[in-house]
């Protein structure tokens, strides 16, 4: 479906919602309780999201040369590079074609990490003066590395970050920010309207399909921004089902992630 509905700029509408609504549902069930217990929280992340992603990926590692015989891979390895592939899956660097969706774990766990850490330093420099939108600050900051990313010395280095691991971090900070905020006082058909509009001008012509290595971060970002408050406003405004719906979505996230 993503790939056939014209006209092109409704196509990039729908390319904007899956990395971004998981990403900002996610952040904005950072609740918190989570805070307050950091080493239940973190051994919590990685037991749903870094455990996941090295079984499956170990499963479809060990039996490469095997799936390769019937066809499912066009290569075979040998014993070194399955050696080789062992850190690379361990550190979720590893990108396998049966499990193309997986590389969302890993920007997942790693964004969850990153905005962790800046809320807990955060409370810690600024105390009762603290409020969650100091950390939109954050995620722009956050978007200005990424857009740098490659100019930054010794950042492009770090072989287990990229820019879209940046971007999927500010993205995060925003949904924790949206659910602590006042923002959902804003639901109404008329604000659904202005976003829809405003995604629509936003996408128009934009039909790079979002090449990863040449992705412009910030456009990439707010309109991305603008279609998923867009939906998410959309449900609000359609309560009971919709929500539900989102609410399915958090809890079988992996199932669907197995599923696509």
């Amino acid at each position: 479906t993503f790939h056939s509905v014209p006209p092109q700029f409704l196509q990039n509408i729908l390319e904007f919602l899956p990395l971004s609504i998981f990403l900002l549902i996610s952040g904005m069930f950072l609740k918190d309780d989570h805070l307050l217990h950091p080493g239940r929280f973190v051994i919590g992340r990685f037991r749903r999201l870094w455990v996941p992603y090295v079984l499956f990926m170990f499963i479809c590692l060990l039996g490469h040369n095997m799936l390769a015989n019937i066809h499912l891979y066009s290569d075979h390895y040998t014993a070194e590079q399955i050696r080789q592939r062992v850190f690379s899956v361990l550190t979720m660097q590893e990108r396998d074609n049966l499990l193309g969706c997986f590389w969302f774990l890993k920007e997942l766990l790693y964004a969850t990490m990153f905005s962790f850490v800046a809320i807990k330093l955060s409370q810690w420099l600024l105390g009762d003066a603290y409020h969650p939108a100091v950390m939109l600050t954050v995620a722009l900051l956050v978007l200005i590395v990424a857009t740098n990313f490659y100019s930054i010395p010794y950042l492009a280095q770090i072989t287990t970050l990229y820019p879209k691991t940046l971007l999927a971090t500010a993205i995060y900070l925003c949904g924790y920010v949206f659910a602590h905020t006042r923002w959902r006082s804003l639901s109404n058909w008329v604000t659904v309207a202005v976003l829809v509009a405003l995604s629509c001008w936003a996408s128009w012509g934009y039909d790079d399909n979002f090449n990863t290595t040449w992705w412009n971060l910030p456009r990439f970002f707010f309109t991305t921004m603008i279609t998923s408050f867009a939906v998410i406003y959309f449900c609000q405004m359609l309560r009971g089902k919709a929500l539900s719906a989102l609410s399915y979505i958090g809890r079988y996230a992996m199932p669907i992630l197995l599923l696509q």
